[in-house]
């Protein structure tokens, strides 16, 4: 959704990026898989975090309905370690997550799965048995700790070349190896996606990019039609509504056709 101002005009607008750049707000809405209706929304700023979203829009479900969602289906923001660690607590939500999931930048050579993390939980053990320095943290990657081996301990390894092909001669510093604090939760969400239940569910997610479609395209929900966030949730909130009762009518004529076919069925039987 785009604002017809900038953020210069509206407070609440930020600038995001979906395709191209753009100052307003995005709509997220959750949908039942069997009926096809809209069961919550919201609308963020543009450069708000979709990903985390969806805890809010899982609990909004819950608090509203009181219901238990199993399974929710994401495109590729669901790939993200914390909302993948909320989302799939057993303690906390326990929802079935399935989204595509990618894979990393990694470093040529051995890959970090291949490292062993010492006992004291500070240095990292190469597969040459060599001990790297200690752990350290770094304000950009928040989610990661690094490892950093020395040059001169990888210069006379034997693995260098299977291990760091790339190191370059003199080398004050060797192999770096990262661990994420959420490779747990990748590790499990790459698994599911070679099962056979993970197709089938992604199978049926394109029914909720055809819903947005229907709201952005059919229901002037592209464009926001006022100032400030409150309301444009509410003006969202109205179109979600307006979907949903065009769902419900398709929904209860179909059952009638369904009856329908099954009386005239019945009374061809009694024929």
């Amino acid at each position: 959704m785009t604002t017809s101002n900038s953020s210069v005009v509206d407070p609440d607008a930020r600038r995001g990026k979906h395709g191209d750049f753009f100052d307003g707000f995005l709509v997220d809405v959750m949908m039942d898989a069997d009926s096809q209706l809209i069961t919550t929304m919201d609308v963020i700023a543009a450069n708000g975090e979709e990903a985390k979203d969806t805890i809010g829009l899982v609990r909004m479900e819950y608090e509203a309905h009181g219901n238990q969602i199993e399974q929710v289906s994401l495109d590729g923001i669901g790939f993200h370690g914390e909302t993948l660690r909320t989302l799939e607590a057993p303690d906390g939500l326990s929802v079935d997550v399935i989204t595509p999931p990618r894979v990393f930048n990694t470093t040529a050579g051995f890959s970090s799965d291949e490292f062993q993390l010492s006992e004291d939980g500070l240095h990292m053990i190469c597969p040459a048995g060599k001990t790297s320095g200690r752990a350290s943290r770094r304000k950009d990657k928040p989610n990661n700790t690094f490892y950093t081996f020395s040059g001169t301990l990888c210069a006379t390894c034997a693995l260098l070349n299977l291990c760091h092909p790339g190191m370059k001669a003199q080398s004050r510093t060797g192999r770096r190896v990262s661990k994420n604090d959420y490779d747990a939760e990748y590790a499990r969400a790459r698994e599911k996606a070679t099962t056979p239940r993970y197709q089938a569910v992604r199978r049926e997610h394109p029914a909720i990019e055809r819903k947005l479609n229907e709201i952005v395209r059919h229901h002037a929900g592209r464009r926001a039609l006022f100032w400030g966030q409150a309301k444009v949730r509410m003006q969202e909130l109205m179109i979600c509504f307006t979907v949903n009762v065009k769902r419900m009518v398709r929904l209860l004529n179909g059952q009638r056709d369904a009856l329908r076919a099954v009386a005239m069925q019945s009374g061809q039987t009694r024929d």
